[in-house]
């Protein structure tokens, strides 16, 4: 067992709080927000674009943060021998993962569902409901990521404690 400082203590339990309330956030915007969006077909892509904006506001941010907690807490344990440093910055990479899983592989659906919303592209009612259940699974996937920081983190803070 190493010690570890309250700043870094600190900076992992925030780390713990923000990757844990992101997953969160995201996966209720699949669980409660699609349905609702569905509800009503023919705005399903505005209602889609209202829960879009509303978590761009405050997901990405609490995500990176949560890496830059994990990141330092990564830094910090590093100069210690025997320190779980890695389960460290592995959490921020999970962490901060969502950015590039949203541009690579929700960019596309993004734009369609955009282009619908702001009376752009024209689809049928049917196909909006495609897009809308496809951006709800990859929505549901990318939750996992956090999630993974959460647990990654959680397990190495348990060892840095001594407690596992």
């Amino acid at each position: 067992m190493t010690a570890i400082s309250v700043s870094p203590l600190l900076a992992v339990a925030t780390g713990l709080l923000g990757s844990t309330w992101a997953s969160g956030a995201m996966a209720s915007l699949t669980i409660a927000g699609i349905p609702a969006a569905r509800a009503f077909p023919k705005t399903a892509a505005q209602t889609w674009a209202i829960l879009f904006a509303r978590g761009l506001a405050v997901i990405p941010p609490t995500a990176v943060g949560a890496a830059l907690f994990y990141g330092y807490a990564a830094w910090d344990a590093s100069s210690r021998p025997q320190s779980q440093w890695s389960y460290f910055a592995t959490a921020a990479a999970f962490s901060a993962g969502v950015v590039p899983f949203t541009l690579i592989f929700m960019g596309a659906t993004n734009d369609k569902l955009h282009a619908v919303a702001n009376g752009v592209s024209v689809l049928s009612d049917a196909s909006v409901l495609g897009l809308v259940d496809k951006w709800g699974w990859l929505n549901l996937v990318r939750s996992t990521l956090p999630l993974t920081a959460t647990l990654v983190a959680g397990y190495g803070l348990f060892q840095e404690l001594g407690l596992y």
